[in-house]
């Protein structure tokens, strides 16, 4: 289940109006979650986002032209926070979030709780 999560494309062709003009764009969790961390990680600890995130054209292709892999990795952020919320609510998961002090959300065995569901 958690490669095919992985595999989630992160620009759905039925939900970008550019991809009506445009080639769907390939990009999945997997290919931007590295990036991910290592812009997190450098912002978490104050250190300089390496230049190749903001170059121009380093993105994907849009009507208005090529965008820079920041902004592709902003919407990855969007994409996997929001299927993350939905599967919260699809499955029910509600209670296991209302109090940071519920153990049932903790560490591994919140993890290992929703790679099930």
């Amino acid at each position: 289940m958690r490669q095919r999560r992985m595999r989630s494309l992160i620009y759905e062709p039925t939900e970008h109006a550019d991809f009506e003009f445009l080639p769907p764009n390939p990009l999945t969790i997997k290919d931007v979650l590295d990036d991910v961390n290592e812009v997190r990680n450098c912002i978490a600890h104050g250190d300089r986002i390496p230049d190749r995130y903001f170059v121009p054209g380093g993105g994907r292709q849009t009507l208005n032209g090529v965008v820079n892999f920041l902004a592709v990795l902003d919407d990855s952020l969007s994409f996997i926070i929001r299927e993350t919320l939905l599967k919260i609510l699809r499955d029910d998961h509600v209670e296991n979030f209302k109090s940071r002090h519920n153990t049932r959300c903790s560490g591994r065995k919140w993890g290992s709780r929703l790679k099930r569901g």
